[in-house]
């Protein structure tokens, strides 16, 4: 996940987090925190779930109409990247 981050120039560290039960997968949570990397992610990746989307766009000053094409855009740049 960091790398593909990475590659799409988005910096974020990828913090593990164990869950109480060890029969649950290990989770991994990206934190994208400044706020250049916050645009890039809303520009270039972006959620399927509107609401997060919305949120996004808003902490990101992105207008959401330009979210339509986001994921063609990695698709193209990224071919094991699947929209």
């Amino acid at each position: 996940m960091k790398k593909l981050l990475k590659e799409l120039g988005i910096e974020s560290p990828v913090y593990l987090s164990k869950r109480s039960n060890p029969k649950w997968n290990t989770n991994y949570i990206p934190v994208v925190g400044k706020k250049e990397n916050i645009k890039r992610f809303a520009e270039v990746v972006g959620f399927n779930h509107p609401t997060k989307q919305r949120k996004l766009c808003l902490l990101a000053g992105v207008p959401e109409r330009l979210m339509g094409e986001s994921r063609k855009l990695v698709s193209a740049r990224t071919p094991r990247f699947e929209s």
